[in-house]
């Protein structure tokens, strides 16, 4: 019996390694980002408020989005310049927006040496009409 208690002690640490932290997969990018589009007399403007999170690949991926956010931060804040309000108004227009900003991701952290490392860009956070 003590023989069979210390091979289970051997064998548990090896699957203890191999547990996958979910948690470890997604990099936030701080503050979130503010922006309004097209407020006109005519037309209620948007306002916007985007937390941004990223699912990365791997443990590697995820310490180069670390030491990387002030690039990603602006490459984000770049692809938000490039919006109107129909973005933001319809599920689509957030896809797409998420799209823009995965290969922005990618692009820069490619330039660093770390390709691929971003698997999806996520928004926990909506529009809020102004007005």
């Amino acid at each position: 019996m003590p023989v069979l208690l210390l091979l289970v002690s051997l064998i548990m640490p090896a699957f203890a390694e191999d547990v996958f932290d979910a948690t470890e997969s997604y990099v936030g990018l701080g503050t979130p980002f503010y922006a309004s589009y097209e407020k006109t007399r005519t037309t209620i403007g948007v306002a916007m408020v985007a937390e941004v999170s990223l699912e990365v690949a791997n443990d590697d991926a995820r310490t180069q989005a670390m030491i990387h956010r002030p690039l990603l931060r602006d490459r984000f804040q770049r692809v938000l310049s490039l919006q109107t309000r129909k973005t933001f108004v319809t599920a689509e227009g957030w896809q797409i927006l998420a799209q823009q900003a995965l290969a922005s991701f990618n692009a820069a952290l490619a330039d660093e040496g770390c390709a691929e490392c971003v698997r999806a860009v996520l928004f926990p956070a909506g529009i809020v009409p102004e007005g």
